[in-house]
């Protein structure tokens, strides 16, 4: 098909990337062809002689490589140029592939408008040069066909005919260059004595490989013309179009393209070089790959901009979780303190996540480390199910989480990364789920032992959603890509988070499987390897027909008989294996209707239940008011009933039934065991929370002066309030600067210092702090508790080397932060005591303990000190962490026993390096504290203290 603009064909099976190509490209002088599918696109090669041709690679059906093998294939398409489009830029298999199949560049997503026109507009040039070769190349056939009909028929006019023809070499625009088989020059044009300088009789006869072919690449030359010469032989329509280095007669070298062509005389062949200065082109595609590299170098910074704008993120979150917090440490209702526990649950969840997309450039990188932390297994897995528990009750579905006892209780790894997978598995069940359950079961791979100490787990996500179809099952672990592509839009998502999942289980020497079967639902099956943590009061009973080892709270239900009502044969199967864990007799229906009569017949064998588990979704609310009575009137029976998302309160007959307690599904372990008891009146439920004590064991300890440097308000206000409620006095500091100049005027007990602060951070303030220099010389020895959210390897290491005695990561919480400044307000504490009974002395402190005590700790450790620091001058220089610790403990305890202070706090210093393995600032360290004890040996050889 013929048009007035040179035709461009643009294939990409995405609308909304055609439309965009259409806007990049308008104004260009081009006649575009949009399709959407790789069979469209060998069509439409059939109706338009394309200058250019812009491939996707991922497309459904025939993908980009298929297609331009296809078009490599075909003589009417094989030199139309390609470049693939593409989001993976950075897979070298993909791009040897794409080169192999005959692409001639690539264009990463999304496109850079000037660098997509920068590209398509070279290959126009060259189009249009290609177009004008052949239309010389086509008029010099036509004009050799006229020659010879004019030799057979006119021989008289032959003359004329060359003079015709030697009038079109010579005025051709483009350069002409004619050479034998020995590369000979046996004709030139005056286009190409303008190129390269040359006169034609100073190249007439000349090598052309020693005149006008760059030094280096000479030999090549050489080669390359013998071998098209033996082609030549074979195929006499011979020709090629190759791109190589010119010498011009000044010494300048030029790029060129030259196509190449073979005639034959004398039944010799000659070579005709059709050549074109491409310098300029040359020149711009090298200026293309800087733009290309410094896009490259832009890219490389992503991480670093990802982790700076992390801090500035995580705030907010940050104030919801610490401001939540102190919310549920006051006195409220049940129902809005499990509210608030879930939004805080939530918020957490969220940071988690935050963190983990944050990550996205480690993974990229290959920088992404997992920890190796102990944690409590069965918690995690039924948080998580918890959090999500909502979502799905929602929509009316079951979600059930069963961990089989075989399990651990305390393992040690990643418990973030294994939320995770779990949390974007999960949610992708319920997103595609419209009717029935999800079901995460944990089980132990007993066949598989990796190693002593470690266990590996078998966790499956089933669903009875939609289903994948089978050929899309090896996909969907792509990135951006789904089941469909309608999946996108009917569901929502990303397509990132299989991808992301999928590493991290090979993070963790795990893999993945997927189990599907269309409209019937789908098993996501992963493996994972973990350390075996060790807790203390560990016991081992036989339940559900094998040894189990847990961690068993008070009192088994041994002897208790239950009845369990849910019509769901899942959630029947999971409870039921709950309580007999526990040691219950279990006895199950799925009908609320068969319940009377079962329990009137266990009555009359003289066997009654004990408690009754009953699923709430079997109730009408007017059966339930009538149940309710029919409970009262049994007398003894305790209830616990499994509503999805209420509370016992908003059951209508039950509020006021003092047997009945209510148990959200989907049911945690502990938690249905604390239920049962305390609806059986054997324990009442647990109260006083963990962060209310700490504050009340805070307000009996006795007030510090604390100076807090953080420069966002929400989390002073978060931190002011916590110390605050614990007793504390709390003075602001918005950067570094500030507080120097603060403590220039006033004494603190403690300074919490932010890391990264406007006009001075942390590190720089402790540094100038420490060195004692300025105005602020008499809080010098303050002990600095290192504040930052922004975690990186070695922090901890600099907060160490600029003088901080301690490290808590944000957000804020209760219980976190007054346990970590509880070791410094202890020592406040018994100095604060020292000074009330006795004179502060520069070398021992005074220390309330009886005369005679005193004397006996001094004597032991005169004693003991020497032997025992010569074994930590010898586990330091070997490197032995575990001795040099045990060693630097006795010390710690010892010194403080007799107020050897400045002995104490440099052993404290010494811990955190060797903590570190810095073994040669550890032993810097040790120095000070053996000149330290020099001045306590002078005080005790006076037998002063």
């Amino acid at each position: 098909m013929k048009s007035a603009f040179p035709a461009i064909l643009v294939v990409d099976d995405q609308p909304a990337n055609l439309v965009a190509m259409r806007r990049i490209l308008d104004k260009m002088a081009v006649e575009l062809v949009l399709v959407e599918s790789g069979e469209a696109a060998l069509a439409s090669c059939l109706e338009y002689d394309f200058a250019l041709i812009l491939l996707d690679i991922s497309m459904p059906g025939m993908d980009g490589f298929e297609v331009a093998h296809l078009l490599q294939g075909s003589s009417a398409t094989a030199r139309i140029p390609i470049i693939f489009l593409t989001a993976a830029y950075g897979d070298q298999e993909s791009l040897l592939k794409g080169y192999h199949v005959g692409a001639v560049d690539y264009l990463q997503k999304p496109i850079d408008d000037r660098i997509l026109r920068a590209k398509v507009a070279v290959f126009l040039e060259l189009h249009q040069a290609k177009a004008a070769l052949h239309q010389k190349s086509a008029q010099l056939t036509s004009l050799n066909d006229q020659l010879e009909e004019i030799v057979r028929e006119r021989t008289a006019e032959l003359g004329d005919l060359h003079q015709h023809l030697q009038s079109v070499f010579d005025h051709a625009l483009d350069a002409m260059i004619i050479i034998d088989h020995n590369s000979r020059v046996v004709d030139m044009n005056p286009a190409a004595e303008h190129l390269f300088g040359y006169s034609r009789r100073e190249l007439l006869g000349q090598d052309m490989s020693e005149v006008i072919v760059p030094p280096d690449y000479r030999a090549l030359h050489k080669k390359a013309l013998a071998r098209f010469a033996g082609a030549f032989s074979c195929l006499p329509g011979f020709g090629r179009r190759i791109e190589m280095p010119g010498l011009r007669s000044d010494g300048t070298i030029i790029d060129v393209e030259m196509a190449l062509i073979a005639v034959t005389r004398q039944e010799k062949p000659l070579f005709i070089g059709f050549i074109h200065d491409i310098t300029d082109r040359k020149q711009l595609l090298r200026s293309l790959r800087e733009t290309l590299e410094v896009a490259e170098s832009a890219n490389r910074s992503k991480s670093e901009f990802l982790a700076n704008m992390s801090h500035e993120i995580r705030s907010p979150m940050n104030a919801i979780i610490g401001m939540t917090d102190l919310v549920l440490n006051a006195d409220l209702p049940k129902d809005q303190k499990e509210n608030l526990e879930i939004v805080q649950r939530s918020s957490q969840t969220m940071l988690d996540l935050l963190n983990a997309i944050l990550d996205l450039s480690k993974i990229e990188a290959g920088q992404l480390t997992l920890e190796e932390i102990p944690f409590d297994a069965r918690g995690q897995i039924e948080g998580v199910c918890e959090t999500l528990a909502v979502k799905a009750h929602q929509k009316e579905l079951e979600l059930y989480c069963h961990i089989s006892p075989d399990v651990p209780e305390t393992l040690i790894g990643d418990p973030l990364r294994l939320k995770q997978v779990l949390i974007n598995l999960i949610n992708n069940a319920i997103k595609f789920t419209h009717e029935g359950e999800v079901v995460v079961r944990v089980e132990e791979v007993a066949e598989e032992s990796p190693h002593k100490g470690a266990v590996k787990l078998c966790l499956t996500v089933s669903d009875t959603g939609v289903g994948i179809p089978r050929e899309r099952i090896d996909h969907i672990f792509d990135r951006f890509t789904q089941a469909d592509g309608s999946t996108t839009r009917e569901y929502g998502g990303t397509g990132l988070g299989l991808t992301i999942s999928k590493h991290l289980v090979y993070m963790m020497d795990g893999a993945f499987q997927v189990e599907s079967e269309l409209d019937k639902g789908s098993d996501f099956i992963f493996t994972a390897q973990f350390g075996i943590g060790k807790r203390a009061q560990r016991r081992v009973f036989r339940g559900a027909g094998k040894m189990c080892a847990f961690d068993w709270p008070g009192e088994s239900l041994a002897g208790v008989r239950a009845l369990l009502v849910d019509s769901h044969a899942t959630g029947r199967k999971i409870v039921g294996e709950m309580l007999k864990l526990f040691g219950a007799e279990v006895e199950s229906v799925n009908d609320f209707h068969l319940m009377p009569g079962v329990l009137s017949r266990a009555e009359g064998g003289g066997k009654p239940f004990d408690v009754v588990v009953l699923d709430h979704a079997l109730l009408m609310d007017a059966e339930l008011e009538r149940f309710g009575a029919d409970i009262v009137a049994r007398g003894g029976l305790g209830l616990v009933m499994m509503p999805s998302h209420l509370e016992l309160e908003d059951l209508p007959g039950l509020s006021g039934f003092d047997g009945a307690a209510a148990l959200k599904k989907p049911v945690r372990l502990f938690q249905l065991l604390g239920q049962v008891k305390a609806v059986l009146g054997w324990e009442p439920s647990p109260k006083d929370p963990e962060a209310a004590s700490l504050i009340r064991d805070w307000r009996e300890m006795g007030a510090m002066e604390v100076l807090l440097v953080e420069d966002l308000l929400n989390n002073q206000r978060l931190a002011s309030c916590i110390l605050e409620r614990a007793g504390h006095r709390v003075t602001l500091a918005h950067h570094g600067e500030e507080a120097l100049d603060i403590l220039a005027e006033k004494t603190f007990d403690l300074i919490l210092m932010d890391l990264q602060m406007p006009q001075m951070g942390g590190l720089e303030a402790s540094r100038k702090l420490r060195s004692g220099e300025g105005g602020w010389a008499k809080n010098r020895e303050v002990p600095i508790l290192a504040v930052t959210a922004r975690v990186r390897q070695g922090q901890e290491k600099e907060c160490l080397d600029a003088g901080m005695n301690g490290y808590l990561r944000k957000p804020y919480r209760v219980a976190e932060l007054l346990s970590a400044i509880k070791p410094f307000a202890k020592k406040r504490k018994r100095a604060e005591k020292s000074r009330k009974t006795s004179a502060p002395q520069v070398v021992l402190k005074q220390v309330q303990v009886d005369p005679v005590e005193l004397e006996t700790r001094c004597h032991q450790f005169r004693k003991e000190v020497p032997g025992q620091l010569e074994a930590l001058k010898q586990a330091l220089g070997e490197a032995h962490g575990r001795i040099a610790l045990k060693i630097i403990g006795w010390l710690i305890d010892a010194a403080e026993g007799i107020g050897a202070e400045r002995v104490a706090s440099g052993a404290l210093r010494l811990r955190g390096q060797v903590e570190l393995a810095d073994w040669q600032a550890a032993m810097e360290r040790f120095a000070s504290v053996e000149e330290a004890l020099e001045k306590v040996w002078a005080v005790l050889k006076k037998g002063s203290h």
